[in-house]
């Protein structure tokens, strides 16, 4: 069965530990496409990072963004799933109880309440532009990521947070969490796309290495964990790839495609 979509993650799967794409990531993204294979990033991260990352070759990418509550491509938005306000005030007060520092993903920006500058050398440590905004309208909010700064036993915060109905809390990171609306997530968004373009399990390999990524490996009978993942992700993957600090995604996806 021939590939036609490929989906990787960005941090701790194609991106290596010093933050770093692959150099040659524009010519693979190529190749892919004129192999007729839809290339898909699937992250955490904001919209406007992702394209931001890529450059030129965002044009050549479909995004599933905020953790799938944000799906793009050349510039079209597919998809855009918002929390509800109640639940967002639930959510900010227990991330005060629980010390945990905030951050609102809207479709134009990433919001900041908080200024301090454990926080902000955090953001920066992951590339993450953001406004500071004490009094933000949460009415366009699609996602939250939530941040310890201190000693925080962050799986704890998982489970307490777990409490408030309708939505999901996925550890992205070793000291942040992502929460979107229930049923939302990169999973959810792969299979909108593969509805949208006809294209099969069967035909989809998946790359990742953190929690958020299992959801995407239902949809995928290609699906792989890095080398370097968490040992929970790769009993839910079918393949372990490379690490990405040995360029695991594109050396796999040349041995699928037969590039070698």
């Amino acid at each position: 069965m021939k590939i036609k979509m490929v989906v990787t993650d960005i941090d701790g799967t194609l991106m290596n530990d010093n933050n770093e794409i692959p150099c040659n990531t524009s010519e693979y993204i190529n190749v892919l496409i004129n192999n007729g294979v839809k290339f898909v990033v699937a992250s955490g991260r904001h919209i406007n990072n992702l394209k931001s990352l890529f450059g030129e070759s965002s044009t050549n990418i479909i995004f599933i963004a905020q953790n799938g509550a944000y799906v793009e491509c050349n510039n079209s938005v597919l998809f855009y799933n918002t929390i509800n306000r109640e639940i967002i005030n639930k959510i900010l007060f227990l991330a005060t109880a629980l010390k945990l520092k905030v951050m609102l993903y809207t479709q134009n920006s990433v919001i900041i309440t908080d200024e301090s500058s454990l926080l902000q050398i955090k953001l920066k440590k992951y590339n993450v532009e953001y406004i500071i905004n004490k009094e933000p309208d949460v009415d366009s909010v699609c996602k939250i990521s939530l941040i310890a700064t201190d000693d925080v036993d962050i799986y704890r915060c998982k489970n307490v947070l777990e409490q408030i109905n309708g939505i999901s809390v996925y550890v992205s990171n070793k000291d942040m969490l992502d929460i979107t609306n229930n049923n939302v997530n990169k999973g959810t968004a792969l299979n909108l796309l593969q509805n949208l373009y006809g294209v099969t399990p069967k035909e989809t390999a998946v790359f990742g290495d953190s929690e958020n990524d299992i959801e995407m490996f239902k949809f995928s009978d290609f699906s792989y964990a890095m080398e370097n993942a968490d040992n929970i992700v790769k009993k839910h993957a079918q393949y372990i790839a490379p690490s990405n600090n040995n360029n695991g995604v594109f050396n796999t996806i040349k041995l699928l495609l037969g590039m070698l």
